[in-house]
């Protein structure tokens, strides 16, 4: 073999995750053996797996660069739901015939107006209710919550929107 593969994961007392869960994967990085460059490599792994395990062999690598945004959050209540009636009051939220949606992003709710609007652009429509409307069949049952998530990134470098992950991670 002329490389090797190295796991960078945060180190103690600076891991981000919040939650009952913190099996962060890590990044994975491919070393060429004979230049000593270093790639970042997107493995198969879940996101949240138990298992930190990765193969020792493997029939080939494909090394494409790594961008990253916000993991967002799009949380939906429904019109009959219990909690709707508590939490239409408590938050700023976007309601349409089916419900009440809460948008979240890096533990935080998308309040701001000015950040809803950059939100809105970067979602590539005018108004939140377009950009649902594109999932209307997913938010007919009035029965249960739903989430949404999905990984929000922007064209420019956005320190209310993207996460800079240098300050977090352990430098090899």
């Amino acid at each position: 073999m002329d490389h090797k593969v190295y796991r960078a994961t945060y180190p103690p007392g600076k891991d981000v995750t919040w939650g009952p869960t913190r099996f962060y994967r890590g990044v994975f990085l491919l070393q060429k053996e004979n230049t000593k460059r270093v790639y970042p490599l997107r493995s198969g792994l879940p996101t949240f797996s138990r298992r930190q395990a990765f193969l020792s062999t493997f029939d080939h690598v494909v090394v494409t660069p790594k961008f990253d945004g916000s993991l967002v959050n799009i949380l939906f209540i429904p019109l009959q739901h219990p909690y709707y009636k508590l939490l239409q009051t408590w938050f700023h939220g976007d309601r349409n015939e089916f419900g009440l949606f809460l948008v979240g992003s890096k533990q935080k709710l998308v309040m701001d107006t000015h950040l809803r609007k950059k939100f809105n652009t970067v979602m590539g429509s005018e108004s939140f209710d377009t950009f649902i409307s594109s999932y209307d069949s997913y938010f007919e049952d009035q029965d249960c919550l739903k989430t949404l998530h999905f990984e929000m990134m922007t064209e420019a470098n956005s320190t209310e929107l993207n996460v800079y992950y240098p300050e977090n991670f352990f430098n090899l």
